[in-house]
């Protein structure tokens, strides 16, 4: 898998509806993630995480009329994101039936026409710590009878597969911690880290109050308030900033749950 990095420039999302004053969603957000970098986007609720992960992937809608504009390039080329970026959605779409090897293999056997699939699929799951459950139904949590992997596992999957439809140096998330426990959020997190060290992948994702274990896999970090970026750059480098602008984090507090209360201010 190539390595790549994404840009983004002035990315501003507006929605003009025919009855009211408009709305900025996002206010000429700018920023990065690095190959084999984890970026994180976080901000309080409504700040446009999401909003953002979808523009910069290509797949955002609005029921209203909306404009969207600014500028996506992948290795320095204005991008077809879609087409370039693994993008994982916080719903898992998986056939419950199929093992985790075989929901991989049918997926590379779909998109990747003059390859092996089983080579593919083995190949994704050795990169994403599923070689244990390769044999393992997926199953379906909503389901008591069809029992499978854990959550965490599934999001795995959900990412391997993503990984080898787009083929892409580059995996956007929205919040793929969300819905799972503490231990599998870990794995996830961890996952995603080791993903972009050892494939050289750049990995930006969506996360809303990580805990503590996790923030300390992540090397960068923009954050975001009413649209806009108040912080970009290093992970390390946030809460001293924030100390020097008179916003030290308490002793024995949760640094990141400090800072976005510090964001979570009222219109």
């Amino acid at each position: 898998m190539a390595s790549s990095s994404l840009e983004y420039e002035r990315i501003t999302f507006v929605l003009r509806p025919r009855r009211g004053p408009r709305r900025v969603i996002l206010d000429a957000v700018s920023g990065r993630a690095a190959a084999a970098q984890t970026t994180a986007l976080m901000g309080p609720s409504g700040s446009g995480k999401t909003t953002l992960i979808h523009a910069l992937a290509g797949t955002l809608r609005s029921r209203v009329p909306a404009e969207l504009s600014g500028a996506v390039r992948v290795d320095g080329e204005p991008a077809g994101a879609r087409r370039r970026c693994a993008v994982v959605g916080q719903e898992d779409a998986l056939f419950p039936l199929f093992t985790v090897r075989e929901t991989l293999t049918l997926c590379a056997a779909l998109t990747r026409r003059g390859e092996d699939p089983d080579r593919v699929a083995e190949a994704t799951l050795r990169r994403l710590g599923l070689a244990k459950v390769a044999e393992t139904r997926v199953g379906d949590p909503s389901e008591p009878l069809l029992r499978g992997v854990s959550g965490g596992e599934r999001r795995r999957l959900s990412i391997g597969c993503e990984l080898i439809a787009s083929r892409g140096g580059v995996v956007l998330l929205d919040e793929p911690t969300s819905s799972l426990d503490a231990y599998q959020a870990l794995s996830v997190a961890r996952s995603l880290s080791g993903l972009a060290r050892e494939s050289r992948v750049a990995v930006l994702l969506s996360v809303h109050q990580p805990r503590a274990e996790i923030c300390l896999l992540l090397d960068e970090l923009q954050l975001l308030s009413r649209g806009r970026v108040v912080y970009s750059g290093p992970f390390a480098a946030a809460e001293p900033w924030f100390a020097a602008l008179g916003h030290a984090v308490p002793p024995r507090f949760n640094a990141m749950d400090f800072l976005l209360d510090v964001l979570a201010v009222d219109d």
